[in-house]
């Protein structure tokens, strides 16, 4: 007769998705950590018990591209912490992936990193962590990097656009050499500065500052020069980087070239890149569209999937920006006056299970990789974070690949004033989420407390990465 084993929290009955396979197991968890993967009818006790029969459990979702509580004109976007990581946890995803915006004006990267981690201390329902924007490469930014991967922050962005953020591309390769010292890792929004700016230019004086000539202002043709340069330079400091939310095939043809000179490089893309064309540019409310990168054309859309399902890109994630009408100007249809951007970060799960498992362009296992796993190994997280494993966190989420929805015109009560997806309908929806075995949402209410907690990252390493 076989022991009785003792947990706080059993999930029975459910199909898990594991590493690499679909099974039906048990799920004891202790400590926030899952402590036991057992066959069904396996003798235990528990506190609590969760039915998870005829759904899916799966690792808990990670969201590789937030802005949260984001500093645009004179104050921020429409959410908090606590709203938008409630939002995040009641559609399943458990940690979230933010930034550090460029320091103010006197203050050095580490002390902005220092006021993001205040920011987010105690008010999270999801896990969390972040990636300091680099703005500068000097003596002083090359010091910080040392001292922000002391923080447990060794992912960075870097921008090679937009006047204020960019680096230009001797500062690029500086600041690589700094980040490849502390074992860290470099990410980029990679869009080609001067080409922006010229397509820019002749795109509004041949046709307009209209939104429906949005995408002609920052080709895909940018995005693949940017991909190809910094490239060049992750293989002569022999060093792993990421590309933030790539668009379509120019960028994935860039990838793709990269990874045959010998680039060790990963990417993400995102949600309005799967489930929107570039035909929104066109439509009644276009410019809730203008996103940087623009949304591409349906062959775009296909190879992207196509990426997804062959493991050419990593990790979806939101680019989650909860702006207000305000900052979007929508009556002037123009897209020179808006602030970039779109929110996104409830959406991001539901959508993706719908468009990828009840459409059959992925199984559940890739989607697993490419909101869990694929995150957590980029990111320096994993096994801690991104798998159902034991000794790992005890992420996890429940769907009923049955349920129907029609996402909701209205806006969020919680962000945005204004709703990008509404209308849309589709198939599978997350009825649990667990952060480290606490139960957060329950049937799409938020019914947990904000103890998220900060994840170190841990040392980027080329071979962490094959």
């Amino acid at each position: 007769m076989r022991a009785q084993q003792n947990f706080k929290t059993v999930i029975v009955g459910g199909t898990v998705v594991t590493d690499h396979d679909v099974v039906r197991l048990d799920i004891g968890i202790n400590g926030g950590r899952i402590a036991a993967l057992m066959e069904p009818g396996t003798p235990h006790v528990a506190a609590e018990t969760i039915d998870a029969s005829d759904r899916f459990v799966l690792p808990g979702g990670i969201d590789t591209h937030t802005h949260i509580q984001w500093p645009v004109g004179d104050g921020h976007s429409l959410d908090t912490f606590a709203e938008a990581t409630a939002a995040a946890a009641v559609s399943g995803t458990t940690t979230v992936l933010d930034f550090v915006p460029p320091p103010a004006a006197g203050e050095s990267h580490y002390d902005a990193a220092l006021r993001r981690l205040g920011q987010a201390e105690g008010r999270c329902a999801t896990d969390y962590s972040f990636r300091p924007i680099l703005t500068s490469a000097d003596d002083g930014t090359v010091s910080d990097v040392a001292r922000m991967a002391e923080l447990g922050l060794r992912c960075f962005k870097i921008f090679t656009t937009y006047e204020d953020m960019r680096l230009t591309d001797g500062e690029i390769y500086r600041i690589m050499d700094a980040i490849a010292a502390v074992d860290g890792l470099a990410g980029f929004h990679a869009e080609n500065h001067e080409l922006v700016a010229d397509a820019t230019l002749r795109t509004v004086a041949a046709a307009g500052h209209g939104i429906a000539e949005f995408p002609d202002s920052r080709p895909g043709l940018a995005e693949e020069a940017a991909i190809d340069l910094v490239s060049l330079y992750a293989r002569d400091h022999g060093v792993p980087i990421f590309i933030f939310h790539v668009s379509g095939s120019a960028g994935l043809g860039a990838i793709r070239r990269a990874r045959k000179l010998g680039t060790t490089v990963r990417g993400e893309t995102c949600t309005h890149y799967l489930v929107f064309d570039d035909s929104v540019y066109r439509g009644a409310n276009r410019w809730m569209y203008v996103i940087t990168p623009p949304i591409r054309g349906e062959e775009d859309q296909d190879d992207l999937w196509h990426a997804l399902a062959t493991g050419e890109l990593a990790c979806v994630g939101s680019d989650h920006c909860a702006y207000g009408r305000h900052h979007k100007h929508p009556d002037a249809d123009d897209f020179t006056a808006m602030t970039a951007g779109a929110p996104g970060i409830d959406v991001r799960m539901p959508m993706l299970w719908s468009r990828a498992v009840t459409d059959d362009r992925l199984s559940v296992v890739d989607f697993a990789r490419v909101t869990a796993r694929g995150p957590a190994e980029t990111f320096g997280l994993f096994p801690r974070k991104g798998v159902i494993r034991v000794g790992s966190d005890a992420d996890i989420i429940v769907v009923d690949p049955q349920a129907a929805w029609r996402w909701p015109e209205e806006p969020a009560s919680w962000g945005s004033d204004y709703q990008p997806y509404g209308g849309i309908s589709g198939q599978g929806r997350v009825t649990r989420t667990l952060v480290r075995g606490r139960t957060v949402a329950r049937d799409g209410a938020f019914v947990g407390s904000r103890e998220g907690q900060l994840v170190r990252q841990d040392p980027i390493r080329l071979s962490s990465w094959r």
